[in-house]
């Protein structure tokens, strides 16, 4: 997936969870990737107003931080399937995610697809002045560009996505623009989350700086067939012109939909997503219905991580591919029987007696009931219990010092103490 899938603590189960996802992020974090560690903007510290919430996703859909951060969830999601065996037979991204297919197929390492994917984002950040948007047109009319274009927009139909869903990228006010004649139309459309207007001339000022940048990274011969946006075909051997190509790609279109037809016709029939969201599933769906296939997302928005990757490891178990399932619990140790577990020394059985019986009760202390002993009175106020209590241990002071204290006066004391009385015991029935 590329940029656009972000999402504040998108990632966070599963590396809180899993050893292999977690590494990833420690690799990250020594890595400097701008002026704060790339933790810190993907897991923020928890927001109590809507405000602060804005803050953190501004942060974050702010070009420079997303695509490192959506390069760290993926290659956390990369690092537990290789753990569990999951190996592709190929792959292809989406965007920016085409980066990280790359780093799936060996062609680059995982700290070297950070540093692309941070300076990347910082190219496109600062590629125009002008401010740009992106638009997504849901069901879109076979004949829309050309109806758009006769309007005179400016925008053209960048990301194919699907067959009836292009993104028009452009100047943020010719994209409003766009909207309001979609609009009226009643056509359905989807402003998205990016900070500006990927694959279009807006960003072309940033790729002979990428280019440059690419060079002084190392390309490896890719292990699977990486497939490209811009081409929808295999990425070349050389690795200059692998080099070359993903630098061009950034202002280019993204010809996802016929990829995906081109990965079904090589053979392709299950399809993995990596990344955060699922949207790029839907794209899937939509290019190949009606042909035999399964698409299977790694992560869902509002769903737990850990609990959405075992899902889609179900769904691929389900579907015949290989994988060692046990490796996610290796390093745990294995529960203690219940049965051979020593009973504490001080257990206590919880019967539920007092149930809805809080102690103390609303009153206070004055409330409680306290047991009447025959011909002594009973102390009616906590004042009087308190005092009742000191005099009670003044008088086993004195007894002891001087040596008075008789069997029935232990017998009495310790009777008293074992029921809880709360009598007046200053006065004892020996010196009454």
């Amino acid at each position: 997936s590329g940029q656009g899938s972000q999402y504040v603590n998108m990632g966070r189960e599963l590396a809180t969870s899993l050893e292999a996802a977690r590494g990833v992020w420690d690799q990250a974090a020594d890595i400097a990737l701008g002026e704060v560690p790339l933790h810190d903007v993907v897991f923020p510290p928890p927001a109590f107003t809507e405000s602060e919430q804005t803050t953190q996703a501004s942060m974050l859909t702010a070009t420079q931080w997303a695509q490192p951060a959506i390069a760290a969830v993926q290659l956390s999601q990369l690092a537990v399937l290789r753990q569990l065996g999951i190996e592709p037979a190929m792959v292809g991204g989406h965007s920016f995610g085409e980066f990280t297919a790359l780093a799936a197929a060996g062609s680059m390492s995982s700290a070297d697809l950070l540093r692309v994917a941070r300076r990347r984002g910082e190219l496109m950040a600062t590629a125009t002045g002008m401010t740009g948007a992106m638009t997504a047109v849901l069901g879109a009319p076979d004949d829309l560009e050309q109806q758009a274009q006769a309007f005179g927009f400016g925008v053209v139909a960048a990301n194919r996505n699907a067959p009836t869903q292009p993104v028009s990228p452009g100047q943020l006010a010719a994209i409003e623009q766009l909207e309001q004649w979609l609009q009226a139309r009643q056509i359905e459309f989807r402003r998205l989350p990016v900070s500006t207007a990927f694959h279009s001339a807006l960003v072309a000022p940033a790729v002979e700086p990428l280019k440059q940048f690419l060079a002084d990274g190392e390309i490896h011969p890719a292990k699977v067939p990486v497939y490209a946006n811009t081409t929808a075909r295999p990425y070349p051997a050389e690795p200059h012109a692998v080099r070359a190509q993903l630098a061009e790609q950034l202002a280019a279109p993204v010809r996802f939909s016929e990829q995906i037809q081109n990965m079904y016709a090589a053979g392709v029939g299950v399809f993995l997503e990596v990344g955060p969201r699922a949207a790029l599933s839907s794209f899937v769906e939509q290019t190949l219905a009606g042909r035999p296939h399964l698409v299977v997302s790694l992560d869902r928005q509002g769903t737990d991580g850990v609990l959405a990757f075992c899902l889609a490891l179900a769904k691929l178990a389900a579907a015949g591919v290989a994988m060692r399932p046990g490796e996610l619990w290796r390093d745990d140790a294995p529960p203690a029987d219940p049965r051979q577990r020593k009973k504490a020394p001080l257990s206590v059985p919880i019967l539920g007696v007092n149930y809805g019986r809080p102690y103390p009760p609303p009153a206070g202390s004055v409330a409680t009931p306290s047991p009447a002993v025959a011909g002594v009175p009973v102390a009616s106020t906590a004042a009087s219990a308190d005092a009742a209590a000191r005099g009670f241990l003044l008088r086993v002071q004195r007894d002891v010092a001087s040596g008075e204290q008789t069997a029935d006066d232990r017998d009495e004391r310790g009777g008293r103490l074992g029921q809880g009385a709360q009598e007046p015991v200053g006065v004892s029935r020996r010196h009454a």
